[in-house]
């Protein structure tokens, strides 16, 4: 289970609510949840202004620093 999917069962979200808390299409929601699409740039950003996850947690690849490791896989 990934942070965002984590975020909503943890708040009793249905992805529709999810998907309207964050501005966003409950499908695409569905997908970044269930981990079948990448998070884009514009949706990490999204995620952490009206969410709070953290940026480096969402997109690693994008927001870590180089002299910052990536956080661990989930197993």
């Amino acid at each position: 289970m990934n942070d965002l999917e984590k975020y909503r069962t943890d708040n009793g979200l249905t992805f529709e609510a999810l998907a309207t808390k964050v501005g966003m299409s409950k499908p695409g929601v569905f997908r970044h949840c269930k981990e079948q699409q990448m998070i884009s740039g514009e949706a990490a950003l999204r995620y952490h202004i009206n969410l709070g996850l953290p940026l480096k947690v969402l997109r690693p690849d994008l927001f870590c620093s180089n002299n910052e490791p990536p956080p661990p896989e989930a197993p």
